[in-house]
């Protein structure tokens, strides 16, 4: 594995801008939005992750490709956006896709098997998660999540362009996903922030 582990500075996520300013991201004069520091680019024919540092492009056929740009400036979004939680990819191997991405500078840092016969491994690009899960046709990157400030809020703004707030995988949060209607091309959910540790008695 490279010394220097690869940090993730722009998704690709494609779509026309005004689909995304819909969803209440904020977006800047070249049709980007910046998210908790990473660059969210509209328009392009795939999603894709573009990394600093990355030793390998396109590691195991994923679209994962090297960019000398900078971190870009935290914005304010009207939908609370607050960061990129993670981006979802899928593989046929998970142990060769992990190797890969090891490979490329993207360390593992863990793996699951929630449910049987879907394994899971969670790899760090910087400040972004890759969850890469088994069990697929081909290797390929297949959405993102959004933590944003207030789901609820979210919802009622969004009214039929967001399904239904239901329960998250993670314990204590709730995830919603946009719906196909919204007109983004990459599947897309907003889920609610970590939950705060319960104080300790006497604190």
């Amino acid at each position: 594995m490279p010394a220097m582990a690869a940090q993730a500075r722009t998704i690709v996520t494609g779509g026309e801008p005004a689909a995304w300013v819909r969803l209440g991201f904020a977006l800047q004069e070249d049709g980007s939005a910046c998210v908790g520091g990473l660059r969210l680019a509209t328009g392009g024919d795939e999603l894709r992750v573009e990394a600093f540092g990355l030793a390998e492009e396109r590691p195991d056929g994923l679209a994962i490709t090297a960019t000398a740009a900078p971190e870009c400036e935290r914005l304010e979004h009207p939908n609370g956006a607050l960061a990129v939680d993670h981006v979802v990819a899928f593989t046929d191997d998970l142990d060769r896709t992990v190797d890969a991405l090891e490979r490329a500078g993207a360390p593992l840092r863990r793996r699951a098997e929630p449910r049987p016969g879907t394994p899971m491994a969670f790899h760090r690009l910087g400040p972004l998660v890759l969850e890469v899960v088994g069990g697929a046709e081909r290797p390929a990157l297949w959405g993102l999540v959004v933590v944003v400030a207030d789901l609820d809020a979210c919802a009622r703004d969004l009214g039929p362009l967001l399904g239904d707030v239901r329960a998250a995988v993670q314990p204590g949060r709730r995830i919603a996903t946009v719906r196909p209607e919204a007109g983004v091309p990459v599947a897309l959910a907003l889920l609610t922030p970590q939950p705060r540790p319960a104080a300790a008695v006497g604190d």
